[in-house]
């Protein structure tokens, strides 16, 4: 045992790097407390106050004013650089920085705490953020703050009117053959897309319960986020528990998880949308390279 703890004490010492006074010179010896640094700019260490006070009339006050304000002149720049640089989606969309601590609120929406908390404290009770305006696919109005969702054309979902005269007016200038297209376009290719999209897409953006790629992300109770056509039909069946650590949960309440639908959107229309064509390429490629080598 005595000589473990002797081995021991050896290869302590052998990596023992010593703190070296910043005025005197002196170093610490072995098992001697650390020398206390600067408590300014905390980059000098003293063996001693006499040599601490010493070292600030020789000069070290000019010093360690110019390194703190270094410091300083450093973070905020760099903070700067990361906020203007930042993907929209990880700001804050109250101060629009970078967020560190993003939480969610009851609108669905992710804010950075302190600004969140701030927002609630000067007495607000409402979103603090503000959703993008509708715009009619027709006349070109937008969405008045206060007032309803523009309605979707009940065929092809993908166009919006403020009212049902615009609708009308749409398509009888035209929609009604685009609006039969777009539908026989989506039917046909959606189940392929889908598959592809299911199979290629990051695991965060896929529903933890069928792990298909999520379009209405909520966040349930347990802090995890689901599809809401699959956590709602697990809940349809009696089950009060999570799916992932079945613990009892408190509630099945649902929050959109705003800041995760617009991220997996993002990533459908990009590098989703360049991995579908690439696999739609792909069958067309090997059956041009057949036909050649017939």
């Amino acid at each position: 045992k005595e000589g473990g703890q002797g081995g021991k004490k050896a290869a302590a010492a052998a990596a023992f790097e010593p703190d070296e006074c910043s005025h005197c010179g002196v170093l610490q010896r072995v098992g001697e407390a650390s020398f206390k640094r600067c408590s300014r700019c905390k980059l000098v260490r003293y063996c001693s106050v006499a040599c601490a006070k010493q070292h600030w009339r020789q000069g070290h006050k000019n010093e360690c004013v110019s390194q703190s304000q270094q410091l300083k002149a450093v973070t905020d720049p760099t903070e700067a650089i990361l906020n203007k640089h930042a993907p929209k989606d990880f700001c804050d969309p109250i101060s629009f920085e970078l967020m560190a601590d993003p939480v969610f609120t009851a609108d669905g929406n992710t804010y950075e705490r302190s600004t969140i908390e701030a927002w609630f404290r000067t007495g607000n009770t409402t979103a603090a953020g503000a959703s993008e305006p509708d715009e009619c696919s027709h006349c070109g109005v937008l969405q008045r703050a206060g007032e309803a969702s523009f309605k979707r054309c009940s065929r092809c979902k993908l166009v919006r009117y403020c009212s049902v005269a615009c609708a009308k007016q749409h398509w009888r200038e035209g929609h009604k053959n685009e609006c039969v297209s777009q539908s026989q376009q989506l039917k046909a290719a959606a189940n392929t897309t889908e598959e592809i999209l299911n199979k290629h897409a990051p695991k965060d953006f896929c529903d933890p319960i069928n792990f298909d790629l999520m379009t209405d992300p909520v966040v349930c109770a347990d802090g995890n986020t689901y599809e809401r056509s699959t956590i709602e039909t697990w809940f349809k069946t009696g089950n009060t528990t999570s799916p992932l650590t079945g613990v009892e949960l408190e509630s099945t309440s649902l929050i959109p998880n705003v800041l995760m639908r617009k991220v997996i959107l993002s990533w459908r229309e990009n590098e989703g949308a360049a991995v579908v064509e690439a696999a739609k390429r792909a069958p067309n490629a090997t059956n041009a390279a057949s036909s050649n080598g017939s």
